[in-house]
């Protein structure tokens, strides 16, 4: 008895060979965000959250984490400089 919706293996070698594609179709592969890396960084480094970042670039922030990671972007606020007389 076969199993619904089972394709052989002949017809798949067949439906593979005229181009039909499986699976999940694979991402762009590129951060929205990128383009914005001087103004991301200047807002992560003057204290801004990163789910604050991500909504106002439009990216989601498990991205924005791995392309921070990735690119080995420091995000630690830094003090503002202090005035001197």
């Amino acid at each position: 008895m076969k199993a619904v919706g089972f394709i052989g293996a002949g017809a798949l070698a067949a439906r593979r060979a005229a181009g039909v594609r499986w699976g999940r179709r694979k991402g762009s592969g590129k951060v929205k965000a990128r383009s914005y890396k001087e103004e991301i960084v200047a807002l992560l480094r003057n204290g801004s959250a990163k789910a604050y970042v991500a909504r106002r670039y439009g990216v989601s922030e498990p991205p924005l984490h791995n392309w921070l990671n990735e690119n080995g972007i420091d995000t630690t606020p830094r003090p503002l400089l202090e005035k001197t007389a």
